[in-house]
């Protein structure tokens, strides 16, 4: 498939979901003879994508769908891709561990196995135990399409979700906090901010190309208020929200997830005072107690949850704003 095919036949900037979910299992095998290139089955791959994360759905995989299309059985495959949901809301470690030895056990003899997402943090548990098998844990579209002969599918962090009908902007993956709840605590996850002259060009070509999909913009990511300090050496995540609610076609924005409270920066606070179209942001306070916040490794106090809280009421008092309180933290009472 050419570039200009591929563009044709899958849209330069935009993702069906609809189109991705018929195809998380496949519909069709082929014989090895009926393939002159890669022999590629993707069944444990696709039968738990759908388990994945939102990202990880809209960003890598469904861009990977052509490389998917032509697939041989298990026992004809000299590729072999795989990954899990993982740590979703649980350490899955064991399972995904215990998955790819029975991958290793039943493959025709030399088959590669190749580990994607954030099941690749199995290589740090496996250690060598499991031969000829590759972990990628980030940017795997890009890496699939060279090595299988699409150089042209690479990650997209701006994608609109023909479903919720949302364009959804990803600035930054990663976080570098640990608390002590989240998956951060026990996985390796790159941490990296994407351009804003990159975002920037993305909006620019739906301003110009497709305005309609631009009226509600879903801003999300792991944690968006370290966006830019890898690239910048600063946050920078208020030039993202006052770039977003610039445009004429942007009607709403929602951001829901990825904020912390304790990393909002006065330059932060202020673009989302700013921006009126913001309808709803997620703050996550935790928990009411400042001990407890220290002890999981909260950046906030109580009094700054109060301060951002009435700021951004007092600017916008129609904005929603969602939150999540965790009950039952170590040494709290009932």
């Amino acid at each position: 498939m050419t570039k200009k095919e591929y563009y044709e036949k899958y849209g330069k900037y935009e993702i069906k979901r609809k189109e991705g979910k018929l195809l998380c299992t496949p519909h069709k095998y082929y014989s090895p003879e009926e393939l002159d290139g890669y022999k590629i089955n993707a069944f444990p791959f696709q039968y738990n994508v759908s388990s994945d994360c939102y990202r990880e759905l809209l960003v890598s995989y469904i861009p990977i769908i052509p490389l998917l299309e032509k697939q041989v059985r298990f026992k004809d495959a000299d590729y072999i891709l795989y990954t899990h949901g993982y740590a979703r809301c649980d350490d899955l470690t064991d399972l995904v561990c215990n998955n790819l030895r029975e991958i290793a056990n039943h493959r025709k003899e030399g088959a590669e196995i190749i580990v994607v997402g954030k099941s690749a943090n199995a290589k740090y548990i496996l250690n060598g135990e499991i031969n000829n098998i590759t972990f990628v844990g980030d940017h795997y579209a890009e890496y699939l399409g060279k090595r299988f002969g699409f150089p042209e599918i690479k990650e997209q962090y701006v994608v609109y979700d023909d479903y919720l009908k949302q364009l959804n902007v990803w600035p930054v993956d990663g976080c570098n906090n640990k608390c002590g709840f989240c998956r951060r605590s026990y996985m390796h996850i790159r941490y990296e901010s994407q351009k804003y002259t990159f975002i920037k060009q993305q909006l620019d070509w739906y301003q110009e190309n497709e305005p309609e999909k631009m009226e509600h913009i879903s801003l999300r990511a792991e944690n968006l208020t370290e966006y830019g300090i890898d690239l910048y050496g600063k946050p920078m995540l208020h030039r993202i929200i006052s770039l977003i609610n610039s445009y004429q076609a942007v009607k709403k924005i929602t951001i829901d997830i990825g904020m912390c409270i304790g990393e909002i920066t006065p330059e932060i606070l202020d673009s989302l005072c700013n921006a009126k179209k913001i309808v709803s942001i997620g703050l996550n306070i935790e928990t009411g107690s400042n001990r407890l916040l220290k002890l999981i490794g909260k950046k906030h106090t109580c009094q700054q949850v109060i301060n951002v809280f009435t700021k951004l009421r007092d600017a916008n008092p129609n904005i929603a704003i969602e939150s999540t309180i965790m009950i039952g933290l170590p040494t709290e009472t009932i």
